[in-house]
């Protein structure tokens, strides 16, 4: 019968010979009668650490200096990402009638759009523009505010948000 070692540092078994009929005799250089398999999350990357006849299969959890498994927290945080939305609209004589433009989607964050005229300066949320609870929250609204008079029909708003 042959003996086989697994090599951490090439992932492989590697053949070191033969065995006797009663079994595994070696594993990863340990000889004990009885061997025994566990697992934790040391070091910085996936290790199997073999002391005393037990043999330990690391997989440590990911951050920014170690490679490793996610924490559920992390995957839903990662999961939850929304991609960023970017609107191109041209106002209307409704638009400026009504002071406000709706937008496609509702923003995850109110606080957190921005718009800029196309060929002027982005504006300044709260201060030029609102987003407003009309339209389930889509409402980009610009009434009472320093947008009021400034758009014209015809111009081109760009319009980000998650």
């Amino acid at each position: 019968m042959c003996a086989l070692r697994f090599s951490p540092f090439t992932g492989t078994l590697d053949y070191i010979g033969n065995v006797s009929a009663t079994g595994v005799t070696e594993i990863n250089g340990q000889t004990g009668n009885n061997q025994s398999l566990v697992t934790g999350e040391a070091g910085t990357d996936f290790n199997i650490d073999s002391v005393g006849n037990v043999h330990t299969f690391n997989l440590p959890y990911a951050n920014g200096s170690t490679s490793g498994k996610l924490r559920q927290t992390d995957w839903n945080l990662f999961n939850d990402k929304q991609e960023y939305k970017v609107e191109k609209k041209t106002i209307t004589l409704v638009d400026i009638a009504n002071m406000y433009v709706v937008l496609a989607d509702t923003p995850r964050d109110a606080s957190k759009v921005t718009m800029s005229i196309v060929s002027g300066p982005e504006q300044d949320n709260g201060v030029d523009f609102q987003m407003t609870a009309g339209n389930g929250g889509k409402r980009l609204s610009w009434q009472s505010l320093q947008l009021n008079g400034q758009l014209d029909v015809g111009d081109t708003v760009i319009i980000r948000y998650f």
